[in-house]
């Protein structure tokens, strides 16, 4: 769906679009596959295992698990993830060595997160 979006003052034209869930999926999808690559050599089990909607909690990952794999993506795609240990990672069950919370819970998250930041270095 796109949305023109035309300056009053009669400068130039500008246009906006606006992304619909499904192209949003789209754009991120590619990313997909490389996170769950990068999952699935962390944590040694078979990339068929991960699906977008995987939830790290389910694959039984621990803060050192997840730290790892913040490394593993951080090399593979060159960017820096911004994650506090600190405040994330807890189930919110009193159980701090397993992760789970926050925006970074399923591959899905995680890879537009990755795509998110990719965006950021590749505009400025």
């Amino acid at each position: 769906m796109k949305a023109a979006s035309l300056p009053r003052n009669g400068s130039k034209r500008r246009l906006l679009f606006r992304l619909s869930e499904t192209q949003k999926e789209e754009a991120v999808e590619p990313f997909i596959d490389e996170v769950r690559l990068v999952i699935s050599r962390q944590l040694k089990i078979p990339i068929e295992r991960l699906t977008p909607n995987t939830k790290l909690l389910d694959l039984g990952v621990e803060s050192l698990d997840f730290i790892e794999i913040i490394f593993a993506l951080e090399e593979k795609f060159d960017i820096s993830i911004p994650y506090n240990a600190n405040d994330a990672g807890a189930t919110g069950k009193g159980d701090s060595s397993r992760v789970g919370s926050g925006k970074f819970e399923t591959i899905e998250q995680i890879s537009a997160a990755v795509k998110e930041i990719l965006d950021t270095k590749t505009a400025a």
